[in-house]
C-alpha cells in the first residue's frame, strides 16, 4: 500500500498498515527505519512490531485509498485505531493515532504510540551542535501558532520534519539521539522529568475513553524550509479549541519590559565573546566568598584530557533539551573552567571544583564508564546500578586524576558532591566478596524495600549494619587518601577539600566521616537535605551532638535549596547562633539575579561579620 504526491511517497505494510518508509520520491531513500506501537502489561509487551516472547496487535480492520489508510488492532487490553492521510497539497504526511481500553481495563504499565526510528544517517540529536524548530505560541481565542522541529541528516542539509498544530501535542513527543517516542498520556517534551518516561497510563476521568494524538511528519530540505512551512501552513495560527482563561488574573506586574541587549552596549557582538556570561555584576558574591564550580559529573564539563567531556546537548534527565545546547556550545569554544579561574581572581572569588559524585544513568556517560562495565556497581539482588565501585583502585585512579587536572587549573579547592546521589558504594560483588572473607558471613540487607536510600528514616544502626557500613566506607575513606596524595605530589598541598553530603546518614551513604575527620583529610563540610522537598523533615537537620563533633575539626556550611526561601529565612539566625561557617545555595545560578534571594544574602554577610 502506496501513499504519494509531488512531495511524498509513503509506503504501508499489505498486512497491519504500519508506515514502513517515508520518502521524497520513489526513488528516494526513506527516512524512517522503523514506526511503531506498543505497551507493557503485567510484565508483557504487546508490539506492533513484536520481537521473541512479545505479542503481536491483532489486526481487526485495514482500508486504503481516497489518499488514506487506516486501521483498528487490537491487544488483550486496548484498541488502537491509527490513521494516516496523505492528500495532492500536502507537504507532510498526517498521522492520528487513538488508543482506547477494552471492557473492564483501568491502566497499562507503560506504552509508546509509536516510536519512530530514524534510519542510520541522521545525525545524533544530542551531539549535533545545530537546532531548527520552533515551538509555536498561544495567541488566544482557542489559536495557537503550530510547532516543528527538524531532526537533521548527517550534513544538516536533509532530514524529517515533525510538526503539531499545538503545544500540548507536541508535548508528547519524548526526543531521542535518532528516534522519537510518543506518550499519549504525558506531556514530557518541555519537561526534564525523567519519572514521566516510565508513568504508566491510566484511563480514568477525563481520559477514560482513551487518547488520541495526531501529527505530521515529512522530508525536509534546507533549500526549501520555507517552501515546507508555507505548505503545511505552520507559519498560520491554527485553531486547537483551547477554553478561554477562568478566574481572576493576577496583579498587574510592576515596571516595564525591556530589551536587555538594548542596554549591553560593547557587550553586544555579532561574533562570539567569551566574557559575555559576565554581563551579570555580583558585587555582594565578592570579597573572599566562594563558588563551588561544577567540573565533572557524568562528564567533565572543561576539555579534560583524562575524561570526556560534556556533549554539545547535555541530556536532562537523560532527555533531549533544546536549552541545554547553549551550555554544550558554549564548553566548545572555550575552556570555561580557565575562564572562571580567570574571573575569580579579578572579583575576588574562590573558585572550588565540584564534582557530583557517582551518577551516570540516564545522562551523558563518559568513555570510562561505557567501557568498563565490570566496575558498575550492583545492588543487592545483582541488578545493574549506573555507578562506578570505588573498591576497584582503576576507579578511584580515574576520579582521581580528574580531580588532580582541575585543580591544576588554580582552583581553591574541590568539593566532593556525595548528596544527591547516595549511597556512594553499594554491593558489588567484588564488596560482598570482601566482607564474606573478612566476616565470615554475607552482608546485611536493607529491610525496607520502598525506602532503599533511606529518604524518610534513619538508617538500620544495628551492630552487624554498622560493620558493613564501616566496611564499605573504607573504600571511600582509601579515595582521600589517595586524593590528598596525589594533591601534595603535583605541588597542589594547599588545595583544600571539601565534603557535600547527608548530615545524620555519613556511614550508610559510605562515608566514615569520623576518619576523614580525624585523618585531616577534608577541611570543610557542608550539611544539607538530599532534595528541597526534604528540608522540612526531621532527618534533615543535624543532630547537636554530630554538628559540634564537626565544628572542633573543620568549618561546618549549612547548605539550602533554591526552591525555599521561606525556610532559609526562618532559620538563618538559628543557623549562625549554632555556629555555622556560612550558608551553601544549590544550584545558586538559580538565584544570584533574584531580588528576594540577594536580600537574603546581604542579610547573610551582616550576620557572618
Amino acid at each position: 500500500m502506496i501513499l504519494q504526491n509531488q512531495r511524498n511517497h509513503a509506503g504501508f505494510d499489505d498486512v497491519t498498515g504500519n508506515l514502513l518508509e517515508l520518502r521524497s520520491g520513489a526513488s528516494a531513500p526513506s527516512l524512517i527505519g522503523a514506526m511503531f506501537g506498543w505497551h507493557l502489561s503485567d510484565g508483557v509487551k504487546t508490539s506492533e512490531k513484536p520481537a521473541e516472547n512479545e505479542k503481536p496487535f491483532h489486526v481487526e480492520k485495514l482500508t486504503g485509498g481516497d489518499g488514506a489508510v487506516e486501521a483498528v488492532l487490537r491487544s488483550d487490553r486496548i484498541k488502537l485505531i491509527r490513521r494516516f492521510e496523505l492528500r495532492e497539497r500536502d507537504s507532510l504526511l498526517r498521522a492520528r493515532y487513538r488508543i482506547e481500553p477494552n471492557p473492564g481495563v483501568k491502566s497499562l504499565e507503560r506504552g509508546v504510540f509509536p516510536r519512530i526510528d530514524f534510519t542510520p544517517d541522521f545525525a545524533d540529536a544530542y551531539e549535533d551542535d545545530r537546532d531548527c524548530y520552533s515551538d509555536g505560541a498561544e495567541l488566544g481565542n482557542g489559536r495557537e501558532m503550530p510547532c516543528w522541529r527538524v531532526f537533521f541528516k548527517q550534513g544538516e542539509e536533509t532530514g524529517l520534519i515533525l510538526a503539531a498544530r499545538s503545544k500540548f501535542q507536541m508535548s508528547h513527543f519524548l526526543i531521542g539521539a535518532r528516534s522519537l517516542d510518543c506518550l499519549p498520556h504525558v506531556m514530557i517534551n518541555y519537561s526534564t522529568d525523567y519519572e514521566l518516561r516510565d508513568e504508566p497510563i491510566h484511563f480514568r476521568g477525563r481520559t477514560r475513553g482513551g487518547y488520541e494524538i495526531a501529527f505530521g511528519i515529512g522530508p525536509w530540505t534546507r533549500s526549501r524550509h520555507a517552501a515546507i512551512l508555507r505548505a503545511a501552513k505552520l507559519d498560520q495560527p491554527s485553531r486547537v479549541g483551547n477554553p478561554p482563561p477562568k478566574g481572576r488574573s493576577g496583579p498587574k506586574p510592576m515596571g516595564k519590559i525591556f530589551y536587555a541587549h538594548r542596554f549591553s552596549g560593547s557587550l553586544a557582538s555579532a561574533r562570539f565573546r567569551k566574557n559575555r556570561w559576565l554581563i551579570a555584576r555580583v558585587p555582594w558574591s565578592r570579597q573572599g566568598k566562594k563558588v563551588f564550580w561544577r567540573i565533572d559529573g557524568q562528564c567533565s564539563d572543561y576539555p579534560s584530557k583524562v575524561n570526556t567531556m560534556r556533549y554539545v546537548s547535555a541530556r536532562g534527565h537523560g532527555m533531549y533539551h533544546a536549552p541545554s545546547k547553549a551550555y554544550g556550545r558554549l564548553l566548545r569554544k572555550i575552556d570555561l573552567l580557565r575562564t572562571v579561574v580567570e574571573a575569580g581572581k579579578k572579583y575576588g572569588v574562590e573558585i572550588w571544583g565540584w564534582m557530583r559524585f557517582n551518577n551516570y544513568s540516564g545522562n551523558v556517560q563518559s568513555d570510562f564508564f561505557k567501557q568498563h562495565p565490570e566496575f558498575h556497581e550492583k545492588s543487592e539482588n545483582g541488578g545493574k546500578i549506573a555507578k562506578l565501585c570505588l573498591a576497584f583502585p582503576e576507579v578511584r585512579k580515574h576520579k582521581i586524576d580528574i580531580l588532580a587536572e582541575a585543580a591544576g587549573y588554580g582552583l581553591q579547592g574541590l568539593n566532593l558532591g556525595f548528596l544527591r546521589h547516595a549511597p556512594i558504594l553499594h554491593h558489588h560483588p567484588i564488596l560482598v566478596e570482601g566482607y564474606r572473607q573478612k566476616y565470615k558471613r554475607d552482608p546485611p540487607f536493607l529491610r525496607d524495600e520502598k525506602d532503599r536510600t533511606c529518604r524518610f528514616q534513619l538508617p538500620p544502626m544495628d551492630e552487624e549494619s554498622v560493620r558493613w557500613y564501616r566496611y564499605r566506607a573504607g573504600y571511600l575513606t582509601q579515595f582521600g587518601r589517595e586524593l590528598r596524595q596525589r594533591l601534595q605530589e603535583e605541588g597542589m598541598a594547599q588545595v583544600k577539600v571539601s565534603l557535600w553530603r547527608r548530615p545524620n546518614h555519613h556511614l550508610h551513604d559510605g562515608i566514615d566521616l569520623d576518619d576523614w575527620l580525624a585523618e585531616g583529610l577534608c577541611d570543610e563540610v557542608v550539611a544539607s537535605a538530599r532534595v528541597s522537598s526534604d528540608e522540612h523533615l526531621p532527618i534533615a537537620e543535624p543532630k547537636p551532638e554530630w554538628r559540634r563533633k564537626v565544628q572542633a575539626k573543620v568549618p561546618l556550611l549549612r547548605g539550602i535549596w533554591n526552591f525555599d526561601l521561606e525556610f532559609a529565612r526562618r532559620n538563618l539566625k538559628r543557623w549562625f547562633d549554632e555556629g555555622y561557617a556560612g550558608i551553601s545555595t544549590y544550584e545558586s545560578e538559580m538565584t544570584v539575579l533574584e531580588t528576594p534571594f540577594i536580600d537574603f544574602y546581604r542579610r547573610v554577610r551582616r550576620l557572618s561579620r
